[in-house]
């Protein structure tokens, strides 16, 4: 009986470390890059050129467009991208550059007051 208790218990442990390594319920990341928009429709571009229609938390944005800024949140895909980071990431790659990922915002930084990330 005390076996399977402790069998049981490192096996949960298993399970909650496995989850912490793979992101979290959340799944929440970070990306940085140039704030440009205005009320309702703000895009951040990466320094590769990629842009994310930012959504969620937009009221925070207004008072960092122009600026390099990391905004934390979830990646939700484009339209024709499925809700996992590995599904959009192979769109992004197979699709075209001018492709916009849509992005939740939850929290914004400033990073510096002027955009220094620059198309390749």
């Amino acid at each position: 009986m005390m076996k399977t208790i402790l069998l049981l218990a490192a096996l949960v442990l298993l399970s909650a470390m496995l989850v912490f390594a793979t992101g979290g319920t959340g799944n929440h990341t970070s990306i940085q890059g140039c704030l440009s928009g205005s009320a309702g429709s703000y895009t951040l571009t990466d320094q590769s050129g990629k842009s994310y229609q930012l959504e969620g938390e937009t009221s925070k944005l207004s008072e960092h467009v122009g600026q390099e800024v990391q905004i934390t949140g979830k990646e939700s895909g484009s339209s024709n991208a499925g809700m996992s980071a590995s599904s959009s990431t192979s769109t992004a790659s197979s699709g075209t550059s001018s492709q916009s990922v849509k992005f939740d915002v939850s929290k914004v930084k400033k990073i510096a007051d002027t955009c220094t990330t620059t198309k390749k």
